[in-house]
């Protein structure tokens, strides 16, 4: 029994060490299985709406949650504006926007690695806010 416990220690330690070895090095998406995506994958969607906007640094698709292993919604390609709604942090510590598409009513989410923010004081008051999903 105590070399049970001892070898679930080492096991969970290891996971960890590989875990921050990963995010020293740069990974920044992490997945979800598909049998846990739905859980995870919104039904109901935000209704905020923040300021400021980005452009897509490359081809993306928009999900229906913030995760990668969740559905499409939509295709952007690159260099497109997108409207900034809300932010969202996932449970694996993952930031992500909920977007709109300009000129479009085309939502969905995406990592923050997917958008170069172009950062706009959309009701003029002179400040730009951040609003959390």
């Amino acid at each position: 029994m105590l070399s049970n416990v001892s070898n679930h220690r080492l096991t969970r330690l290891l996971v960890s060490v590989l875990t921050t070895g990963l995010m020293t090095l740069g990974a920044t998406t992490v997945t979800v299985s598909s049998a846990s995506a739905d859980e995870f994958c919104w039904n109901s969607l935000p209704t905020e709406n923040g300021e400021g906007g980005g452009y897509t640094i490359t081809s993306i698709n928009l999900k229906k949650g913030p995760y990668a292993a969740c559905d499409n919604v939509a295709s952007v390609a690159d260099g497109k504006l997108v409207w900034l709604q809300c932010t969202t942090t996932n449970i694996y510590g993952n930031y992500w926007w909920y977007v709109r598409v300009a000129g479009t009513s085309t939502y969905g989410w995406t990592s923050y690695n997917n958008i170069a923010d172009h950062w706009i004081d959309d009701d003029g008051d002179g400040n730009y806010e951040i609003t959390a999903c």
